[in-house]
């Protein structure tokens, strides 16, 4: 029994595409995991042409699953153009916003994932709440943050969220133990939680625009091997 096909017969006869297995995982996540991907872009399309309403919903399933690993497995390291101009062909968009207003850059898991964006045509990095910022601080990459910042995404930076950001990466700083594999800050080790209180206190009296030197400052000693920089 060729498996692809039959499992394509049952989708294009009513099977719920929005079920979950006894993983708990929808079905077209499940589909990517075993690593035919072939059979998820025959869904996807399937779903396209046949219930577009629904087409955004079940790519958002497949994004929102640690995808990004299992795909570079499959096609190499270098295919995220791939992987986003396909999902963009369905969306119609590269700046396309689900119903709560994310983004296809709000998705991304990795450093290659959102520069692949960008090159695809992303430019929506302003939006109503600095979340998306703080995603993109999350990669740890200098060049793709100063990016962002540099086209629209410092608006909320004078608001709660620029010491929202702040936070998690001084987190991310305390959390790190191997400073050979992408680094996040210049520093020779992980420093001790007493000195990031310490620092946190400090970083509290600091007014805005101080506040905001200092932080691009210490962005400058972020990964600096990433593509493109």
């Amino acid at each position: 029994m060729n498996i692809p096909d039959t499992a394509m017969m049952l989708v294009e006869n009513g099977a719920n595409l929005f079920s979950t297995l006894r993983n708990g995982f929808p079905i077209i996540c499940t589909v990517a995991a075993r690593q035919n991907w072939t059979l998820v872009w025959r869904i996807i399309d399937f779903a396209s042409a046949s219930h577009p309403d629904l087409t955004p919903r079940l790519i958002r399933d497949l994004l929102e699953w640690d995808f990004e690993e299992t795909y570079r497995v499959a096609h190499g390291q270098h295919d995220s153009i791939h992987f986003w101009s396909r999902v963009i062909s369905k969306l119609g968009s590269p700046n396309f916003s689900f119903q709560d207003g994310k983004t296809l850059m709000h998705m991304t898991h990795g450093v290659r994932s959102a520069r692949a964006l960008i090159k695809l045509g992303f430019t929506k990095f302003k939006q109503t709440k600095g979340d998306l910022l703080e995603h993109i601080a999350s990669l740890h990459d200098l060049p793709l943050f100063r990016f962002a910042i540099t086209n629209g995404g410092d608006a909320h930076l004078h608001k709660h969220w620029g010491w929202r950001i702040l936070g998690l990466l001084l987190r991310d700083l305390a959390r790190i133990s191997d400073v050979d594999n992408d680094r996040f800050w210049d520093i020779p080790e992980q420093i001790s939680i007493d000195e990031l209180k310490k620092e946190m206190e400090d970083l509290a009296t600091k007014a805005y625009p101080e506040l905001k030197i200092e932080v691009m400052a210490r962005l400058r000693g972020m990964w600096r091997k990433a593509q493109g920089e």
